[in-house]
């Protein structure tokens, strides 16, 4: 789990934030971006179809699958 990575995005934008992962056992791996947004403007809660001003927002990407190759 990567966490407290936190990022200043202008609303409606995209921002890339570059990683590395290193996998010690071979196998298929599944990984999710997510991201929880705090402090929502109006156009984001909107979209996300809430009204509450102060609950946050849960955003989530397609899955990404990896398979790692290797011997053990």
């Amino acid at each position: 789990v990567l966490s407290a990575i936190c990022l200043e995005v202008p609303p409606l934008q995209e921002i890339a934030h570059s990683f590395s992962l290193y996998f010690l056992v071979p196998g298929e791996y599944t990984l999710l971006g997510a991201a929880v947004i705090d402090e929502t403007n109006e156009i984001l809660r909107a979209r996300a179809r809430t009204d509450s001003p102060d609950e946050p927002i849960f955003c989530s990407g397609a899955p990404f699958h990896v398979r790692v190759g290797g011997t053990t």
